[in-house]
């Protein structure tokens, strides 16, 4: 549940990123980081634990070790497809208030339908088959 919620908030952020920065809210904008980075910090050490604990007997310590490698390859993945978003909606020709608000709404709506994918996969990590009560996050 705990997973699942930290996932929910972090896609509500994203959305909510869509409509708050190009609107120019710091308020809106304050919400969305407090959501997306509340969620988080509330789903990812469950999530962690998670993962370690579904791991065979004797290969904890290399999931273990899989968790931030992942996490940098996930990181480096994102900023290369926010890239690609941000050049296709018009920030690389020139960026004006109206092209920037353009950009930033494209650019959070396009990781969205991403965070629909995440609570998706967050539903299916929290109920694992076959797993240990203590497992379970």
């Amino acid at each position: 549940l705990i997973i699942v919620g930290g996932a929910v908030m972090i896609a509500a952020g994203i959305a909510g990123f869509a409509y708050a920065i190009p609107l120019g809210s710091i308020p809106l904008i304050l919400m969305c980081a407090l959501l997306q980075g509340g969620g988080f910090g509330i789903a990812w050490p469950f999530l962690t634990r998670v993962i370690v604990a579904s791991a065979p007997e004797g290969e904890q310590t290399i999931a273990s070790a899989a968790v931030p490698t992942m996490q940098r390859i996930g990181y480096a993945v994102g900023a290369a497809l926010a890239g690609i978003v941000a050049n296709a909606s018009g920030f690389s020709q020139g960026l004006n208030h109206d092209a920037a608000a353009n950009v930033a709404s494209w650019l959070f709506l396009a990781f969205v339908p991403l965070g629909i994918v995440g609570c998706l996969a967050a539903l299916r990590v929290s109920r694992p088959l076959g797993q240990p009560r203590e497992a379970i996050g």
